[in-house]
């Protein structure tokens, strides 16, 4: 295996600061005009709101501070679009979006990039009818569904989407007033929701902290791969695998505090199909039935740069979610063991 190289472009070469791998990727709004957020207001002229109702742009941020939404940002028949946080990153390191989350519906050719969505209240990003060509990368997507714990959650990604990706970011719950896995918060869900399945969605290189369970669940007909993600803590299960989906888990990192869960890191259940399944710590394949088990890689793997699960407690935190760190990303980070 290769060492991960976090790969820095410059700006003269590119627009994304980030490099991108994975199904999905494309280049946005990075060839169309620039749209300057400059008020963190809700809505009206310069808000995040009226920089995410048309396509063809490149969205970037001139305040800081915090955008509280008043209801879902949704972006229906949209594309070519990036939310670009990478833009001038100093004039806007604690930027945050709460509150309500970011909807996308029937849009394409999207990539959401470097900067942080809290406290949503059901989902901080939903992608669903038909959205493909999605990319959400460094992003920080923190204790979403505040309103509706059954159904809520960080990330759902559903109905027919497909060609998503999910990279660098981190998919958490934290508070310094309670211990959230005794709530039923939920990290990120991947579902048919009995209409048309989801197919070749990436998740990789992300940390999932503290969700009660589904780090992921993916409950869909279709192509999937997991790489180098760290899943820790968790109080139900970590990752499971169900309702006729594939792929491929490779070099994931598994750990609970709560030992007599650790049997539950992943779970492959009756309705799934095989899972290739490569050195990923802390599952116990002996616990995983053997017809669930692929010998080779299933279907056609994206080009992902891959370490060993071993060093990515070490290496990856300082990698991921938006950067610069806030304080609460590294209330998060600090949680890790070393």
């Amino acid at each position: 295996m290769l060492k991960k190289i976090f790969l820095l472009l410059s700006m003269s070469a590119s627009y994304s600061v980030f490099a991108l791998q994975g199904y999905g990727k494309n280049d946005g709004g990075n060839n169309y005009p620039l749209y300057h957020v400059t008020t963190l207001a809700d809505s009206g002229t310069g808000s995040l709101r009226d920089a995410l109702s048309q396509s063809g742009r490149r969205v970037v941020f001139d305040v800081d501070g915090t955008i509280r939404l008043l209801k879902p940002i949704t972006l229906s028949n949209i594309n070519n679009l990036t939310i670009d946080g990478t833009y001038n990153k100093a004039q806007h390191v604690n930027l945050a979006i709460s509150g309500y989350g970011i909807y996308l519906a029937n849009s394409h050719d999207i990539i959401l990039q470097n900067f942080r969505i809290h406290d949503a209240a059901k989902y901080g990003l939903l992608i669903s009818d038909n959205c493909y060509n999605i990319v959400a990368d460094h992003m920080s997507i923190i204790n979403s569904s505040q309103n509706d714990v059954e159904f809520g959650k960080n990330i759902d990604i559903n109905n027919s989407a497909h060609d998503i990706t999910v990279s660098y970011s981190i998919i958490a719950y934290e508070s310094s007033n309670q211990d959230v896995l005794d709530t039923k918060y939920k990290g990120l869900l991947i579902t048919d929701n009995a209409m048309a399945p989801v197919s070749n969605v990436a998740l990789h290189h992300n940390l999932f902290y503290q969700n009660y369970q589904r780090s992921p669940e993916i409950s869909s007909p279709g192509q999937f791969v997991m790489v180098n993600n760290i899943i820790y803590d968790w109080r139900s299960y970590g990752t499971r695998l169900r309702n006729g989906s594939q792929g491929d888990l490779i070099e994931n990192y598994y750990e609970t505090r709560l030992l007599n869960k650790q049997k539950d890191a992943l779970v492959i259940t009756d309705g799934a199909k095989q899972y290739f399944l490569q050195d990923n710590w802390g599952v116990n394949l002996n616990l995983i039935p053997a017809n669930k088990q692929a010998s080779n890689v299933v279907g056609k793997l994206p080009t992902i740069t891959t370490s060993p699960a071993t060093i990515l407690l070490s290496t990856l935190p300082a990698q991921i979610g938006a950067l610069p760190h806030d304080i609460q990303d590294n209330a998060i980070l600090t949680g890790l063991k070393r």
